[in-house]
């Protein structure tokens, strides 16, 4: 994973235009991340996870704050739209923690190498960031990790379920994406292969404007 985070990071980050875009993505995830974060704590009967839930969604909101703030000084606009609330349910208490966990782990490894690509690219208030955020989705990995302990049978067998979740819904995005790829290059071909012929049936047969006047009525003879 940190090779491939580190490939893209380079081909993402390598303008203010990029950064800008990448800081509105982050802020729109952890935006999402809050809201669920939110149900969670209101559909969890355990008052310490509860609390736990949260302060991670009072953390989630500061770092969408932050990765927003950004966009909007490198020239986004920084509105930040997500969808979120509904893991908990459609996943259940022991998955949520497992892919929650999985999540926060992927985040310190990304962040680390974010932090790194910005800092070479000189670009050190960006890398800040990143760097400021890293103790909080390292306190985030640590205790959905000791709860998914304390409420899973199988600890492993949920991360794995988890893992294999989250495979498919990338998978799934990553269809969607192509789809829609496809359909949008399938309309430019078909426009473009089109407009000969309309320019032809234009020549041949030109459109007329303005009023056309009718043919007289012809009387009774």
């Amino acid at each position: 994973m940190d090779l491939w985070t580190a490939a893209a990071s380079r081909l993402s980050l390598r303008s203010p235009a990029r950064v800008a875009a990448r800081m509105s993505a982050f802020a729109r995830a952890e935006r999402g991340s809050q809201l669920d974060m939110l149900l969670a704590a209101s559909q969890t009967q355990d008052l310490t996870l509860a609390s736990q839930f949260l302060r991670h969604a009072h953390d989630e909101s500061r770092h969408a704050r932050a990765f927003a703030n950004r966009a909007r000084e490198l020239g986004e606009d920084g509105w930040i739209h997500a969808d979120g609330g509904r893991l908990l349910r459609q996943l259940g208490p022991a998955k949520f923690l497992a892919f929650v966990h999985q999540g926060e782990a992927r985040a310190i490894q990304r962040f680390l190498v974010i932090q790194d690509t910005l800092t070479q690219n000189g670009d050190t208030r960006s890398a800040a960031i990143f760097g400021a955020l890293l103790d909080d989705e390292t306190r985030h990995a640590s205790y959905t990790r000791t709860a998914l302990d304390s409420v899973a049978e199988n600890p492993a067998a949920e991360l794995r379920n988890a893992r294999r979740w989250s495979l498919w819904q990338g998978y799934r995005r990553l269809t969607a994406s192509t789809a829609k790829g496809l359909h949008d290059a399938g309309a430019w071909l078909l426009y473009l292969s089109l407009f000969p012929l309309a320019f032809w049936l234009r020549w041949v047969r030109p459109v007329r404007s303005g009023w056309v006047e009718s043919a007289p009525e012809r009387g009774p003879q």
